[in-house]
């Protein structure tokens, strides 16, 4: 679970919260002109590509009935190709504006990042120390099963019947090539580790 502490780049800066409500704003205006023109669309494509329907009487009309609408191409609605024009106008504006926004959010990025950097950095350390240490557990586990292992090995017991515990991630920690070994040196160039958390034969 994480930690109450608040880690959005959001909270950093007010500079920041200003541009991130902004371009969400911006989103959310775009999925609302794309949600409206949608049943727009539909009545288009329904259209007869701007083809003017046949000349007929009202009296041919009458007598189609409710077929007219069926058997007689229609006209696209000049009010619905408007306002696709305009929305797709306005869709492209909101693009250029969400561009022109992600591109002041990524400047501020670094600076932020200092910011909730600082935040967290104790409870970082704090969850960073405890898997440290809980590989330098399981690396002393393995090693002491991998003991009886080689006790059992050495006087020829057949102990197949008990199931042997591989787990390759760690390897044989007597083994300075091992995974869990070569990771140790690793973490020993940073801060999370220093050669006193570790057994003196893995120094």
């Amino acid at each position: 679970m994480l930690p109450k502490i608040d880690i959005s780049l959001a909270s950093a800066s007010p500079e920041m919260r200003a541009l991130l409500m902004r371009r969400d704003e911006l989103h959310r205006r775009r999925l609302a002109i794309q949600s409206d023109l949608e049943p727009v669309l539909e009545r288009l494509r329904r259209g007869s590509h701007g083809e003017a329907p046949p000349a007929v009487s009202a009296g041919v009309m009458a007598a189609l009935g409710d077929l007219a609408e069926k058997i007689l191409p229609r006209r696209r609605n000049s009010t619905d190709e408007a306002i696709y024009a305009d929305s797709r106008q306005e869709l492209a504006n909101l693009d250029e504006a969400i561009a022109l926004l992600n591109f002041e959010i990524e400047k501020l990025v670094p600076p932020a990042s200092v910011v909730i950097r600082e935040r967290v950095r104790e409870e970082h350390d704090r969850r960073a120390h405890a898997l440290v240490h809980s590989l330098i557990e399981a690396g002393k586990r393995a090693a002491d099963y991998q003991e009886l292992a080689d006790a059992l090995n050495a006087e020829r017991v057949w102990w197949a019947e008990l199931e042997a515990v591989h787990f390759p991630p760690l390897g044989n920690p007597a083994d300075r090539h091992s995974p869990l070994r070569s990771y140790f040196r690793e973490l020993l160039k940073g801060r999370h580790l220093t050669p006193r958390d570790l057994p003196a034969e893995w120094r």
